[in-house]
This record gives C-alpha cells, structure tokens and sequence, in this order.
C-alpha cells in the first residue's frame, strides 16, 4: 500500500514538471515570436520613411538618418533593454587626399622582375631605375627625411621580457645615454609597454635626463599606445583600450599628450586607426606598409 502511494505520489510529480515545462517552452518562443515581430514593424517604421533610392543607399552602406522608433521594442530583461530611439548614424564622408591608394594601387608594378627575384635590400635595378628618373624633369624633387627610432615588437620571435632583457631595455639605455652626450641628435619612440617596463628598473638619473629628453623636444613619444596596433585583426575596443593605456601613462610620468601618430610596422592600414587618432586630437600620422 504504501509502495503504491509513492508511485502515484511520484507518478504526479512527473507529469506537474513536464507540464511546467511546456509551459515555459511555449511561452519562450511566444515572447521570442512577439520580440521578432516588433522587431519587423520597427524595421519596416524606418524604411518606410524613405525612398527606394535612400533605401538602397542605405542598405549598401549600412548608413540611416535618425528616424523615430518604438523605445524598448525588447522587454526589460536581463537580455536586451535598447532604447533605439536614439539611434543615429553619423554619414562618414569623404576626405581629401593627394593619394589615393585606392586608385594607384593598380599601378604598382608588383610583377616586375626587381619585385619578383629580389635579392637583399637593395639592388643594381635601384640604381638604374634612379639614374634614368633622375633625369625626368616632370618629376618633383625627392624629400628625404630620416628619423632615427627603434622598431619593438611586445611579441614575436621571443616572449616580451625576452625582447626587453636582450635588446629593449639596452636600446633604452643608449638613447638615453647618445642624445645627452650628442645634443642635436633626436630619436622617437611607440612602444608605450617597454617604456613602461624600463622605467621601473631605470635608476633616477636616467628617468630624469629622459624627461628633460622628451620636454627638450629631442626625444618625441609618437603614437603613444601601449603597443603598435595591428589594423587587420584587432578590434575597436582592443585599439582604443591599448590607447588609452598609453596615453595615461606618458601624462602621469611625462606630462604629455602625444599629437603624431607612428605605424610603421601593422601588415596594411585601415581607416579605424587614424580615425580614432583625430578624435584623440591628433595632427598628423606617418604610416608604412600599404600594400
């Protein structure tokens, strides 16, 4: 008797639980079918405010106006709670350029036999390549500039202490110890994570002829990002937050706001990078590699 109890007893627990899950099923995909629905109606609201015309622009561009939707159109949850309302997307438009790399870039002889058998740094077709432009009258005079400065990847070959036990941490110290002894020598510097790393091992004497360096003007924190961002793989959040980093720690220990950007070594350049350099109120960037 008491057996049979306990299994009519568990035998009505079941069937509550299976029965409470249904339940819920139903009322998930309820309420996910409703949320798609306002979804539609929010997205057919905005479109229907444009002509075909703006709409295929849009589409192709992914650009919209600001236009007046339903607030919250998902409940208040732990999920989602948008108040798209206050959506806006700003029109990027187009600069100016002397070079547009866009349109040379199929002008660039990738396949002439210099570029295809190169041998070392520089060869006889440079030479000769030179001596016959040099004689172009067409052409403007060639600018030269050259900055000293010292390229250190955090990670690549070797681990980042690796870079700054060997190489980094002596490179610093002989920037440091050649512009105080030779005083028209200048030098620049990116890499905000090693300058960091130096600094807590340099001895007083070296941090102070290093922010008489920067103060002087002899010595130029280009960038100032924790690292040399690459443009290809990395995402918004990672470029800003290493750039913040940076830049707070050359204004607690050098009191300066870095204005020139420096990427010379990212594998291509994107349009990201320097746009977040403007907003940070940057005058002008230097860049490499653009192929």
């Amino acid at each position: 008797m008491i057996l049979r109890k306990f299994f009519r007893h568990r035998f009505i627990f079941v069937a509550l639980l299976l029965i409470a899950i249904i339940i819920l099923i139903i009322n998930v995909f309820s309420k996910s079918a409703y949320e798609l629905s306002l979804l539609t109606k929010a997205r057919e609201k905005i479109f229907s405010k444009i002509n075909q015309n703006d709409k295929n622009e849009a589409i192709n561009i992914d650009v919209i106006d600001q236009y007046d939707v339903d607030k919250n159109i998902i409940d208040n949850n732990n999920r989602v709670n948008y108040p798209v309302e206050t959506i806006k997307c700003t029109v990027i438009e187009e600069t100016n350029a002397t070079i547009k790399t866009v349109e040379t870039f199929s002008n660039f002889k990738f396949d002439a036999e210099w570029v295809r058998k190169r041998k070392g740094i520089w060869q006889d077709e440079f030479t000769e390549r030179y001596a016959q432009q040099k004689g172009d009258k067409s052409r403007p005079p060639l600018k030269v500039f050259i900055l000293p400065h010292s390229h250190n990847d955090p990670g690549w070959l070797k681990t980042f202490r690796g870079y700054f036990d060997e190489q980094t941490k002596i490179i610093i110290n002989t920037i440091v110890r050649k512009l105080s002894e030779y005083k028209e020598m200048t030098f620049v510097w990116t890499e905000i994570s090693f300058l960091d790393l130096w600094w807590q091992s340099a001895t007083i004497e070296q941090k102070e002829s290093f922010k008489k360096l920067v103060n002087d003007g002899r010595l130029e924190i280009m960038t100032g990002g924790y690292v040399m961002t690459d443009e290809a793989n990395v995402h918004l959040y990672a470029m800003l937050d290493q750039l913040i980093e940076g830049h707070q720690w050359v204004k607690s220990y050098l009191n300066i706001t870095p204005k020139i950007g420096w990427s010379i070594d990212p594998f291509g350049q994107g349009s990201t990078v320097p746009h977040l350099l403007a907003k940070s109120g940057f005058e002008g960037a230097i860049i490499q590699r653009i192929h």
